[in-house]
This record gives structure tokens, C-alpha cells and sequence, in this order.
């Protein structure tokens, strides 16, 4: 059946104002208020989210609506959004000259009752010569305010951690943490001091790495790994010699066990020792010493600790028939 020129307008109508009104219904069901723009800044439509996102705000459509024109709207922006407004029009003209083919913009909106934040992109199409920028604003609330409340956490843990760094430093004990690898994640700054090392230059690194004397650091290392098998304290001694001198330390390994029941990470303590272990030695030579002059003696010497013998010399045994 051939069809005459009148019907087949007819039809290609229908089928243009079904696409339309399809077109329309398709703005109308996303969540984003849409608006289309022409070359001017002139908006040609908007969609559902657009009028009702004006109507809950109390803002007039005249404005902002299909007609308005999006370049007065945001010159005529007054306050906070101001500025904001400013930019997104010149990103806007930038797009409609092809400079950009999209630009985006993130800024707040509050309410008297509300924060909200939207993020409004402009994107150009042409179609059948004609240049149009399709104009999207997206309520970024929820995002923003997971922004911030990560922004605030971190700066709480970070101000914890130079608590806790200065308090730690403040100690003339090491104070030390590895990851399960043995690596250093935190070193105090008496260690660093000890090492002559800043903190970026040593975290991450292992013994091997801190150039620790090798049969040293295999033994640490293996100490480490041994914390994190037995999930048990590990408490030893050592010499060590750095640029001050050899002296010793004693330490302790503690497994940091959380609250599934693994090893997340072991941490350290070292304490200087040097001074104790010469008292110790010069303590051990006394008493060599005299032990030595007591049994030269020919009197009989006993000591008495809470009325038992502690010693006896020989001439005391002697004395009293106690040699054999």
C-alpha cells in the first residue's frame, strides 16, 4: 500500500512526539536534576527531579526553569554559592565554546535545617548541527559527610599519634613496632637518635637493611618470626655498638594480638643496660675479691644472712671440724 505524502508526515509526527515524549520520561526517571541548555544558556527542558528539587527549596522556576536563562541564574547568585555559581558559568561557556567537553564543579547547598553538598557537570552534544550542553546536578550528601567524618577521625589519629610519639620519645628507652614481615613501622626518636637515622629513612626496613651486624640481625629477625609463632613475649640481651660506643641492651618482643586472635604486629622495648651490667661485674669482682682475702685468713670468718650460714672460710672450718 502506497501511502500518501499528508499520512507519511503524519506518521513521522506521531513517531517524533512519541520519541519526545520517551525522551521526557527518561529525564524524568533519573534521580539527578537535568537540564538541557542551547548555545545561549538558555534552558530547553529540565526533568521531574529539576522542578521538584526547585519547588521543596522555594525557587521560582522563572529563574530556573525551562525558558530561564542559566547564565543570568548564576550571575544573579547571591552568598555563599556565589563564587560557586560564578565558576560553573565559565566552565559552562567553556563547554559550550568546545574549549572542555565536560566540566564538573562540587559544591554545598545547606538549608536552614540541612548540609547538603551537589556536584554539577556539564557535558556538550550536538545534534543535527545544533550545539546543546546537558546540565546535571547530583546530591553528593552522603558522600561528603563520609568525607568528613574520615577527615576528622584521621586528624583525631593523627593527633593521638604525636601524643603518643611525643610521649614515647620522651623516654630514653627504645620504643619500636614491626609488621609481620619484621619490618619497622614505627621507631622512636632516641632509637633513630642511636641509629643517626631520620624516621622516613628507617621505616620499612628490617635489620639486614639498618646494616646490623649479620649473625645480630638473623638472630632478631628469627626472634621476631619465633613472637609471632609462639603469639608469646620474648625477653633477651645484647651488645650492641654504634657510633657512641658498644653498650648493652636488654629487650622485650610483645605480640600485638587483635580481637580475632591473630598476630597483627609485634612490638618492642630496649633498654640500656651498660651501667647496671658494670655494677653487676664490679659487684662480682668484690666478692671474688673478698672471697679471696676471707679464705687467706687463718681466722675463722662466718657470715650470717637471716641467721643462716652464708659462708664459712676454710680456717673457720678448720677451727670447728668441718674440713674433711
Amino acid at each position: 500500500m502506497i501511502r500518501q505524502p499528508s499520512e507519511h508526515a503524519a506518521m513521522l509526527e506521531t513517531m517524533r512526539r512519541e520519541l519526545e515524549r520517551f525522551a521526557y520520561a527518561t529525564l524524568d526517571a533519573l534521580s539527578e536534576h537535568v537540564a538541557v541548555v542551547d548555545a545561549q544558556g538558555t534552558v530547553i527542558a529540565v526533568n521531574r527531579a529539576w522542578r521538584e528539587f526547585a519547588g521543596a527549596n522555594a525557587l521560582s522556576l522563572e529563574g530556573l526553569g525551562e525558558g530561564a536563562n542559566y547564565f543570568a541564574a548564576c550571575e544573579s547568585a547571591k552568598g555563599t554559592g556565589a563564587e560557586g555559581a560564578t565558576r560553573f558559568a565559565d566552565g559552562l561557556r567553556a563547554v559550550i565554546n568546545g574549549e572542555l567537553d565536560e566540566f564538573s564543579l562540587e559544591y554545598p547547598c545547606h538549608s536552614p535545617t540541612h548540609q547538603r553538598w551537589f556536584i554539577a557537570r556539564a557535558t556538550r552534544v550536538e545534534f543535527e548541527g545544533e550545539i546543546r550542553v546537558v546540565v546535571t546536578h547530583a546530591n553528593i550528601t552522603a558522600r561528603k559527610l563520609a568525607e568528613n567524618s574520615l577527615k576528622q577521625l584521621s586528624n583525631e589519629v593523627e593527633r593521638q599519634l604525636h601524643t603518643f610519639d611525643a610521649v614515647v620519645s620522651s623516654v630514653q628507652d627504645f620504643i619500636y613496632m614491626f609488621d609481620l614481615e619484621g619490618r619497622f613501622t614505627y621507631i622512636n626518636k632516641p632509637l633513630l637518635d642511636l641509629w643517626q637515622k631520620t624516621f622516613e629513612q628507617a621505616v620499612g626496613k628490617n635489620f639486614y637493611d639498618l646494616d646490623y651486624p649479620p649473625d645480630l640481625a638473623k638472630r632478631l629477625q628469627g626472634q621476631i618470626q619465633e613472637v609471632i609463632t609462639s603469639r608469646r613475649p620474648l625477653k633477651d640481651e645484647t651488645p650492641y655498638t654504634s657510633a657512641s660506643g658498644m653498650r648493652a641492651y636488654e629487650y622485650i618482643l610483645v605480640p600485638l594480638i587483635s580481637d580475632g586472635g591473630a598476630v597483627e604486629a609485634v612490638s618492642g622495648v630496649t633498654r640500656d643496660i651498660t651501667e647496671r651490667k658494670r655494677a653487676e661485674n664490679a659487684l662480682r669482682e668484690s666478692e671474688e675479691w673478698l672471697r679471696a682475702i676471707f679464705e687467706a685468713s687463718r681466722d675463722g670468718i662466718l657470715v650470717e644472712d637471716d641467721e643462716h650460714i652464708a659462708y664459712v672460710n676454710r680456717a673457720y672450718a678448720r677451727l670447728f671440724g668441718y674440713e674433711d
